[in-house]
């Protein structure tokens, strides 16, 4: 007997990877506390809060001592629904997501690379995945940095000057608050 299989169900084999997209790519957002990642795919968002510990930071060539936690969605409406997609399990998913890191805050102008290690074996499950289960490869990426924090003091001199007055430059922008 001859069987013919001609399913029309999609069977997605690809695993998901970050986002290519030059305007989408992996970055730190103006607080300097939030991750923002972009994938090729929906992600099953329980999978990522399994997954948390699997990332490190490092800035400046230091890794970073802290943890993640995934930040709620923030386009859900009045009632709650997020407009989403939803694995089997009813997990739900998105194509993006956002980490917080439980640290040091990023200051702009610092260089921030961010690894992840998908650590899913045969007894443990505690990877990323897609809604299909292809888990995401481990990474590890340089951030563009968008953070607007910055606690780093101006270094301030003062120029040789010809009369009744003292001209003090400093390294960065300072506010003004009028003549003295």
């Amino acid at each position: 007997q001859i069987v013919n299989n001609s399913s029309t169900v999609y069977n997605d084999q690809t695993a998901p990877t970050l986002s290519p997209d030059e305007f989408n790519k992996p970055s730190i957002n103006g607080d300097g506390q939030t991750i923002s990642l972009n994938f090729s795919e929906d992600i099953d968002q329980g999978s990522v809060a399994n997954s948390l510990d699997n990332f490190k930071l490092f800035v400046d060539g230091v890794e970073q001592t802290g943890s993640f936690s995934l930040e709620p969605d923030a386009t859900s409406d009045a009632s709650g629904d997020t407009g989403t997609a939803a694995d089997a399990s009813g997990n739900p998913s998105s194509s993006s997501f956002t980490l917080r890191f439980n640290g040091t805050t990023i200051e702009q102008g610092q260089n921030v690379l961010l690894s992840y290690a998908n650590t899913d074996t045969a007894d443990t499950f505690s990877g990323i995945t897609d809604l299909a289960g292809n888990e995401l490869a481990s990474f590890a990426f340089q951030l563009d940095n968008f953070s607007s924090q910055d606690f780093t003091a101006p270094d301030g001199w003062s120029d040789p000057t010809d009369g009744d007055f003292i001209r003090i430059n400093y390294s960065e922008s300072v506010a003004h608050f009028g003549d003295y």
